[in-house]
């Protein structure tokens, strides 16, 4: 595999179905290709903004006020993935958010893949010795600047060239499980 989509969520409260940003980065033969990112207006009834949440990201009700719905982004995270599959840091929060949201807003899950690197981190590391871990810290979260919360995360699942660690070609050893 030498291409994949990383994408991460911000949400307004504790409701998975509640997405309030969101952050993509399409990722070929290693290299970045394109960014895309957007403030999303959550679906009525989960649309609510919680201050531990605010405090976490930094995203008011007054930054979503005219985003799109999750209709319209729905459509556009689908069509910027094309055929790729999608890695995030904690999949199983990101792929919440999409079922939540779908739900929320009366929608069709799509079929989409994902596999997780935290998932990818923590088993390698309880079956790696210490001394090769090394190879896997292209992985972890470094501190960057990006452009809005959300786009952060999906940053960090791209291994930077200054690790020269990450498997030649930008392929990583993920298995892309379904959606559902």
């Amino acid at each position: 595999m030498t291409g994949w989509v990383a994408i991460d969520f911000e949400t307004a409260n504790a409701l998975r179905g509640s997405p309030c940003s969101v952050g993509l980065v399409r990722v070929k033969e290693g290299q970045i290709v394109e960014e895309w990112s957007s403030f999303i207006k959550p679906p009525d009834g989960h649309d609510h903004f919680d201050a531990f949440n605010v405090r976490i990201h930094g995203i008011t009700a007054n930054h979503v006020r005219d985003a799109p719905g999750w209709p319209e982004t729905l459509e556009r995270i689908v069509q910027f993935a094309g055929d790729a599959p999608f890695v995030a840091h904690n999949a199983a929060f990101g792929i919440g958010v999409l079922v939540g949201a779908c739900e929320a807003s009366g929608l069709s899950v799509p079929d989409l893949r994902f596999a997780c690197t935290h998932v990818v981190v923590t088993t390698s590391r309880s079956s790696t010795p210490k001394s090769s871990t090394n190879s896997l810290r292209w992985l972890r979260a470094d501190p960057l600047q990006a452009q809005g919360p959300a786009l952060c995360a999906p940053l960090r699942c791209v291994p930077p060239p200054r690790y020269p660690s990450a498997p030649a070609g930008g392929g990583v050893p993920f298995h892309f499980d379904p959606i559902r």
